[in-house]
């Protein structure tokens, strides 16, 4: 049996993947085993990212959902993808399982 870690273990999800909300009206299984994760070690954290974002902003929001706060992708990448500095994704609170 695996013990469980001080530090939470994070989950990203890959390409055209999703988090704990799944698509299709909750039809669609958990792209985590997350009722497995549980079992063997409840303290994990699920992001959720954008399913065909950069990897640049998929590492701004993850950020943003870890620590909390008001996703900002900075003025350089914004510029270039033609947005504002703070276009929010997903405004993100701490995270707890």
């Amino acid at each position: 049996m695996a013990a469980t870690t001080s530090f939470p273990a994070v989950f990203i999800h890959g390409t055209l993947g999703w988090g704990r909300r799944t698509p299709f009206f909750n039809l669609a299984p958990n792209y985590w085993p997350l009722k497995q994760l549980d079992d063997v070690n409840p303290n994990h954290i699920v992001v959720e990212v954008g399913i065909a974002s950069s990897d640049h902003d998929r590492a701004c929001e993850t950020f943003y959902q870890l620590i909390g706060g008001r996703v900002d992708y900075g003025e350089a990448h914004a510029a270039e993808k033609g947005t504002t500095p703070s276009t929010t994704v997903a405004t993100a609170v701490m995270v707890v399982h």
